[in-house]
């Protein structure tokens, strides 16, 4: 937030005195919208990228630009977005090509053009657009060049950092989708294609409800009785879940054992899973203490497999249906077709174990790197509120 003498909350030593307000087309020796390129040239694979109104479209064979700009989306659906561009690469008529005068530095311009907000001046129109003449009258408060270019470097650092980080999350989902594929036998298969040495012979199908000994649906107490919220007893819905995610360490709400007598929610042993059954379906968890859901909720309990093995079963088992029908909106499912549905399982504890367990390490480190990631965002975002005016 601007502070009242035109100074950042957060400054590097050696930098006073108050920021000065510039019109954005003072600041800058280029400001102006690229050249039309035809679709036929632009493809996945190529030397040079191309960014348009929406960001990167893809690459080309040829250049307009050379060096480092920032970049504005100036027509599309994501108006007003900024990237930035080191290098050679080509920049359509509908992205503005900006670059910072002899006395200021692009990648300062580039982050603060970010905090502007600039799809707010977008004319209301079917086809959202900005025009260069507005933007460029635009105010900002700046510092010198030499304080410019420490804000943007350390702001870099973090951007390399949260890329990295992505990459990894994003290289660790494609290993769990790889091994969920490869640790469970394929469609009409009763094998899976890689195993644990040691162990050998077919796999079988199983309904989910040979799973366990039990299942139990849920309920929600009256939210208009004060007296049922806020125990000690944990309560999910299916907005607890996440997609992806096959455990959870806490529930976001707690009912009372008042609360738990007086509605249709079970109190449901450790170590069951639960799936939700309504919007949301294809979300479940294994949850390693006591517990109560709402009514979009089925549990199992008492397994008769390993835990983290008969959850990623499960969880394979309906993501390939979800994939199955993909571009369809499922509301539900009734707790009899769920029970009735088919996986297959290994017949040796030990082996479901180690399955269990590997897929559980895989989900661990994801949860590690996605904390990071999300420590590094939120770095970035108090930088970008502290650093600036």
């Amino acid at each position: 937030m601007p502070s009242e003498n035109n100074t950042p909350a957060i400054r590097f030593a050696g930098f006073t005195g108050e920021w000065e307000r510039r019109k954005l087309g003072e600041i800058c020796d280029e400001f102006k919208s690229g050249d039309f390129i035809p679709a036929s040239e632009i493809s996945k694979l190529g030397t040079y990228p191309v960014f348009g109104g929406n960001g990167l479209r893809g690459f080309t064979q040829r250049h307009n630009h050379s060096g480092e700009y920032a970049i504005i989306g100036r027509q599309g659906a994501l108006c007003g977005n900024v990237n930035y561009s080191t290098g050679q690469a080509y920049f359509t008529e509908h992205a503005i090509a900006v670059r910072a005068n002899r006395n200021n530095e692009t990648r300062f311009i580039f982050y603060l053009l970010k905090l502007l907000n600039l799809g707010q001046y977008s004319a209301q129109s079917a086809q959202p657009g900005l025009a260069v003449n507005k933007i460029i009258a635009l105010q900002a408060l700046l510092p010198s060049k030499a304080e410019q270019t420490k804000v943007a470097a350390i702001l870099s650092i973090l951007d390399t950092l949260i890329t990295l980080r992505r990459r990894k999350c994003e290289l660790l989902e494609t290993l769990k989708k790889s091994m969920l594929e490869k640790l469970f036998p394929k469609e009409g298969e009763l094998v899976p294609e890689l195993r644990f040495a040691g162990f050998t012979g077919e796999w079988e199908p199983l309904k989910l409800e040979e799973l366990c000994v039990k299942t139990t649906g849920g309920g929600t107490p009256s939210t208009s009785m004060t007296a049922y919220w806020n125990g000690e007893i944990p309560w999910f819905q299916s907005s607890d879940f996440k997609d992806g995610v096959v455990s959870v360490s806490s529930s976001n709400k707690h009912i009372s054992p008042a609360g738990l007598q007086k509605s249709a929610a079970h109190l449901i042993p450790a170590n069951s899973i639960a799936i939700v059954t309504r919007v949301g379906f294809g979300k479940l968890a294994l949850i390693p203490f006591e517990y109560t859901t709402s009514q979009d909720l089925l549990s199992l309990s008492y397994l008769g497999v390993d835990p983290l093995f008969g959850v990623y079963s499960i969880y394979k088992k309906l993501q390939s249906e979800l994939m199955a029908v993909q571009g369809t909106s499922i509301k539900g499912i009734t707790k009899e077709d769920l029970l009735a549905k088919n996986v297959l399982t290994s017949r040796d504890q030990d082996e479901q174990q180690k399955i269990g367990v590997f897929l559980s390490r895989i989900d661990t480190l994801l949860t590690l790197h996605r904390r990071k990631l999300e420590l590094l965002q939120n770095i970035k975002k108090a930088c970008l509120e502290k650093m600036f005016v």
